[in-house]
């Protein structure tokens, strides 16, 4: 048998099983499709998530509000001295009435001078560093200096809630994308092995000329391929309908956050459950007839 006609009769062979176990093919189908439209969402909250995150940590400053009996012949001074420390970048001293001027330009529909009469800000201190993972260590020495500063603010708590959330939805996804792959591949195996049976008579025959078990099962093997596959697409297709317009719509509403807009960097997630996809059928249809044919 040459590769063509061999081909041509595995393709026949397998669109022969799936027409003669078409329900449970369709329930296969459907099974898969719902994995992997959990799977590539539950990627996509996990990639928006990340770039937040990121987004977040990479902008991180350090705002030291200092203390209202400071002068500012004692902050010029400590600022030399924070300058000094390494794995700080720049440090910018901000003085109360340029910090009170500003916030009363950003927000001046609430005609805050009609209200306060007294400047209510500190002077404060802004500090850059040139690493964004090492916050948490300046933290911590910053503290030591209580007599001086009088609050600390940083994204650094916002990354970290972040991070932590991200973190449970990963794993609470992965924990129900386990259940569900280990669905899918359940109804396959039951769905390739009524196929088995049904054609029982057929493969004995197959086996009594000869045929080797590695024969017998490409058929089968494909069929599990073109169920994942069509699972897949299903999924893909999803995707793609519900992801586009529920990202403008947060773009939208929340344009301060960096939303994933560039579909380009989702292909890498269409194509992994494109593959999950393909992997889930093929591995479902191999372990069916591997117990059949023992």
């Amino acid at each position: 048998m040459t590769g063509i006609n061999a081909l041509l009769f595995f393709l026949n062979e397998t669109f022969i099983g799936i027409r003669r176990s078409r329900l449970m093919s369709l329930i296969a189908v459907a099974t898969v499709a719902v994995t992997l439209i959990i799977l590539g969402l539950f990627m996509v909250i996990s990639a928006n998530i990340g770039r937040i995150t990121y987004d977040i940590a990479s902008k991180l400053d350090i705002r030291l509000f200092l203390k209202k009996n400071m002068s500012i012949e004692d902050i010029q001074q400590f600022k030399r001295k924070l300058k000094s420390i390494e794995g700080i970048n720049d440090v910018v001293f901000i003085d109360n009435d340029t910090a009170w001027n500003t916030l009363k330009e950003h927000y001046s529909h609430l005609q805050f001078d009609e209200f306060i009469e007294k400047n209510p800000l500190p002077h404060s201190l802004i500090i850059t560093l040139n690493r964004s993972h090492d916050i948490a260590p300046m933290i911590l020495y910053l503290k030591r200096y209580n007599t001086i500063i009088d609050d600390i603010v940083y994204g650094g708590e916002l990354a970290e809630r972040v991070d932590v959330f991200r973190k449970f939805i990963s794993l609470f996804g992965w924990s129900l994308i386990i259940l569900l792959v280990m669905s899918s591949l359940f109804i396959i195996v039951n769905t390739i092995r009524l196929t088995v049976i049904v054609r029982d008579e057929e493969i004995g025959i197959m086996q009594l000329v000869g045929a080797t078990n590695r024969f017998i099962k490409i058929p089968f093997l494909i069929e599990g391929f073109i169920i994942g596959i069509l699972g897949a697409g299903i999924a893909v297709t999803v995707l793609i309908l519900v992801y586009n317009p529920i990202v403008s719509q947060l773009v939208e509403e929340l344009p301060f956050l960096p939303f994933i807009t560039n579909h380009s960097s989702l292909y890498y997630i269409y194509g992994f459950v494109l593959m999950s996809g393909a992997i889930i059928g093929t591995v479902g249809a191999y372990i069916s007839i591997s117990r059949s044919l023992k």
